[in-house]
């Protein structure tokens, strides 16, 4: 069971006692692999959920547009990528996962994927954040798609490139308030 606190529609996972399969992966389609051209990462995520939410592969440069609320480096913010797909019939959640373990994060990841719910995540700090989305995982891999790769690194499998769990926990441990670790995520909702 996954439980949540609620907090002005921004979700805190407590604890999850859910096992998931040892791979999944979503079905992923060649046209989703885009090269982001100037600070669109967010916008490229969004593209992603949507292509899985409704099988429509939208502009990302258009919805990079279309989104006003942004950070002072003028990125998207976590809340603003939220929003935009709640506006757009896409019922989706902002979590902190923080104060969860790595291997409860790990597990929390791997659930959404089973589910067939693309997970963003922020990496690096929150001056310059960056989004990345999983699609899938294997043992002790993840499959993500990355705006900033301009080749595919995946071939047949999801997304354009792979990433250990460990790289993974140390990118997105990497996305920091001061000292403090956010471990956002972004997903729609169960």
């Amino acid at each position: 069971m996954l439980v949540f606190i609620y907090t002005k529609s921004i979700y805190i996972p407590l604890s999850s006692h859910k096992t998931s399969p040892v791979s999944s992966q979503l079905t992923w389609v060649r046209e989703l692999n885009k090269f982001q051209k100037g600070n669109t990462c967010g916008a490229h995520s969004i593209m992603v959920v949507t292509y899985f939410s409704n099988k429509t592969i939208v502009n990302p440069y258009e919805v990079n547009s279309s989104i006003t609320n942004r950070s002072s480096s003028g990125g998207l913010l976590p809340w603003s990528i939220k929003d935009y797909l709640n506006r757009n019939s896409i019922k989706s959640e902002l979590s902190f996962l923080s104060f969860l373990s790595d291997k409860q994060k790990i597990n929390w990841v791997k659930h959404k994927i089973a589910e067939g719910k693309p997970v963003i995540i922020t990496t690096n700090s929150l001056l310059m954040m960056h989004y990345i989305t999983i699609v899938g995982y294997d043992d002790h891999l993840f499959y993500i798609y990355d705006s900033q790769n301009s080749v595919d690194g995946n071939g047949l499998m999801a997304g354009n490139t792979t990433i250990s769990e460990d790289g993974l926990l140390n990118s997105w441990n990497k996305a920091l308030i001061g000292i403090i670790s956010l471990n956002i995520a972004i997903t729609e909702k169960e």
